[in-house]
């Protein structure tokens, strides 16, 4: 469970710096012109996907699996928020 959760996270991150990559203008929004082109809309769509995959897979693995959840959360918080050893 926890390995598809992460194939799922990859998949939306992967996605996400492909949309991350068109161009924007001055306000940050991507204009007309690029999000009418057929590059965009299949990585929105897949985008759009994936995300809606990741939802559905944590509204039903939360649901049955709390404890290996919380687990899960937190190794993750611990990975990326190392202790900081303090000298005295």
């Amino acid at each position: 469970m926890i390995q598809a959760k992460e194939i799922l996270e990859n998949e939306v991150k992967k996605w996400g710096k492909v949309l991350q990559s068109f161009p924007k203008g001055e306000m940050g929004l991507t204009p007309d012109s690029v999000r009418n082109t057929p590059e965009f809309k299949e990585a929105k769509s897949q985008y759009n996907y994936w995300f809606n995959q990741m939802k559905k897979f944590n509204a039903v693995f939360f649901k049955t699996h709390k404890h290996a959840g919380f687990e899960y959360i937190n190794g993750k918080r611990i990975s990326i928020y190392k202790p900081i050893k303090v000298k005295a």
